[in-house]
């Protein structure tokens, strides 16, 4: 009786652990996706002398959005191109939108703009010239011949006035009288002409003179402001505010800088993974070097190119980490756990097994 008693509750128990194990392969358990991680900047910008005659200026975002903007200064002309770099920026230099890493000058465009700004100066002058008149001298000259024409006109009034008096006494001949009127009105128009000759020394030329210099000066500083507009297309400036990293030299960077103001962290996701990521999944990131607790981030992207990592194919995930502080650098690595949401405790057993079976 004892011995059917210890078997039956043998069985028993057997059963029920039977029973537990398969109720537990059933239960749903958190499940977590680990990986190593490394931090990127949100964005670069890098300045590269592609050829003997090209600057190559690229500016690329890291996973967070397809965007690769290039612009290439070509140089076609013989002309000897200076290209030089702010001597103030530093590598570590924090960098704002806008401010000047590099400027090209051309010996070409120095001499050329040299020609401009002479030719403004000396346009200028003649107009200055025009606008207030003659020299000094000049105009005592004239004023001294308004003068005496003046004087002789007045001189001559009363003789004027005289003959009228006598004609009106019949006493001089008409003819005589208009010789004197006519003789008079030549005084009129010599003091007319002193006038105007004055009057020129002191306001220069006709309007007409004035106007077609005035309009070579506007020519020659459209051309001037055309060019200015050049030498600043010569100038250039950072299109992101970040950090000055040291350039690739191998690559022929001549500048490159990382934005930092946010952090694409990227982890390596393995094939059998994949199924179980998706987009909006909530993920932590730790990093050790910063002593900062674990971010909190959503996956942002999944690349489904896959890349080649120890002979396997890996397929990269990104997110995006607020780094307002800078205390996170381009080039850190961490860890990071993605949270994919409850599995069984078989479908665990069996996605081991299919590994097992495909890295044998």
């Amino acid at each position: 009786m004892n011995r059917l008693s210890r078997r039956t509750i043998g069985i028993i128990t057997l059963a029920i652990l039977v029973v537990l194990v398969i109720f537990a392969l059933f239960i749903e358990f958190n499940h977590v996706v680990r990986g190593p991680a490394r931090f990127v900047a949100y964005s670069e910008w890098t300045l590269i002398n592609s050829e003997q005659d090209k600057l190559k200026s690229q500016h690329f975002y890291n996973g967070s959005r397809y965007k690769n903007d290039i612009f290439l200064f070509h140089f076609e002309r013989p002309d000897f191109i200076r290209f030089s770099l702010n001597e103030k920026l530093q590598i570590g230099t924090l960098v704002n939108a806008g401010d000047v890493v590099a400027q090209l000058m051309s010996s070409e465009d120095d001499i050329r703009l040299a020609t401009i700004i002479g030719q403004l100066d000396e346009v200028k002058a003649s107009l200055l010239a025009f606008r207030t008149g003659e020299k000094k001298a000049i105009q005592v000259e004239a004023q001294e011949a308004l003068n005496y024409a003046q004087a002789k006109l007045a001189a001559y009034e009363p003789i004027l006035q005289r003959h009228k008096e006598l004609h009106a006494q019949n006493l001089i001949s008409d003819q005589a009288l208009d010789t004197t009127l006519a003789r008079y009105d030549l005084y009129n128009i010599e003091v007319s002409l002193q006038e105007a000759h004055l009057l020129s020394t002191k306001t220069g030329e006709k309007e007409e003179t004035i106007s077609i210099i005035a309009a070579q000066v506007d020519a020659i500083e459209n051309q001037l402001d055309i060019f200015k507009q050049k030498l600043e297309a010569m100038t250039i400036k950072s299109p992101i505010s970040g950090i000055l990293v040291q350039p690739d030299l191998m690559l022929g960077e001549l500048c490159h800088i990382c934005e930092i103001d946010s952090i694409i962290v990227q982890m390596p996701l393995a094939a059998s993974d994949v199924k179980y990521v998706q987009v909006g999944m909530p993920m932590s990131a730790h990093l050790p070097s910063t002593g900062k607790s674990s971010l909190e981030l959503n996956v942002l992207d999944i690349n489904y190119n896959a890349s080649i990592i120890n002979m396997q194919p890996m397929y990269m995930v990104t997110a995006v980490a607020p780094n307002i502080d800078g205390r996170i650098m381009p080039g850190m690595t961490g860890n990071v756990k993605i949270h994919v949401g409850k599995m069984t405790l078989f479908a665990r057993l069996a996605d081991a097994w299919a590994r097992f079976r495909f890295n044998r």
